[in-house]
């Protein structure tokens, strides 16, 4: 069965040629809730805060999902000891907890019986986080009026503290600082091998959807392309200032 498993995420490559967007389906990464939307959850000290990620608005039968999260300031700067939960980083792995089971009653698990789950952490050349989770299971049709849980991602930051990581490296400093985690793709697979795109849910005056740090649209100061990103969520609120009115300028003036 876990051959079987191992399979089926193979799968998902050889169907990223032909990805679909015609579903409503959408993703979204809320901090502690399927819904409403938590975009922004700020350093109240230490302890574990989840982040889940939900679908809703497909009753297409699927096999599987599969998605990255991508953890950085928005620019090209590493992230801090407390967001390092990468085998060598001051967190380690142990610190990351991850589920595919439902959330709560109301936000039941999106998969089918036989689930195999994986995730690998990396960091990019900049420093940066990516958080990749792909999970297979027997064929699932889910109510598209339904929100599903796909991931419970549990950082636990019992170790993190504001400011610099102390000399005896105690704690994992830096957890006042702003992050961005951005889902810059989402998509499940059908059992004819098709790849359905699941854009965001949700979307953000400041940061137009759909947004992704890594666009070359955005980063040349124009809108991207639809299906390039599926949502984010945002560590500490210190961005921007919501009273000002955004523009692509603007954004674009976070990577410099």
């Amino acid at each position: 069965m876990k051959f079987l498993r191992v399979l089926l995420s193979l799968a998902f490559l050889v169907a990223l040629a032909r990805p679909s967007s015609a579903q409503t389906v959408c993703s979204r990464l809320s901090w502690g809730t399927c819904d409403p939307w938590v975009e922004t959850q700020n350093f109240n000290g230490p302890t574990a805060y989840l982040l889940v990620w939900s679908i809703t608005g497909t009753g297409e039968a699927n096999v599987g999902t599969d998605g990255n999260i991508h953890i950085g300031e928005f620019g090209s700067g590493p992230v801090p000891d407390s967001w390092r939960f990468d085998d060598a980083g001051c967190q380690t792995r142990s610190q990351l907890g991850l589920s595919t089971s439902g959330l709560t009653k109301a936000c039941p698990s999106f998969k089918g019986a036989n689930d195999y789950a994986t995730a690998s952490v990396s960091l990019t050349p900049q420093g940066q986080l990516e958080l990749r989770l792909t999970e297979t299971y027997d064929s699932f049709t889910p109510n598209a009026a339904n929100r599903y849980t796909a991931w419970v991602i549990t950082f636990d930051h019992s170790f993190s503290s504001a400011g610099p990581t102390p000399p005896d490296q105690a704690t994992c400093g830096g957890a006042e600082l702003c992050e961005g985690l951005n889902l810059t793709f989402a998509d499940y697979l059908t059992p004819d091998n098709r790849l359905v795109l699941m854009p965001s849910c949700d979307s953000d005056w400041y940061f137009p959807q759909p947004y992704w740090p890594q666009s070359p649209a955005l980063l040349s100061g124009t809108s991207p392309a639809a299906g390039t990103s599926s949502g984010f969520a945002l560590w500490n609120s210190c961005y921007y200032d919501k009273s000002q009115p955004s523009t692509w300028g603007r954004v674009k003036g976070l990577y410099r």
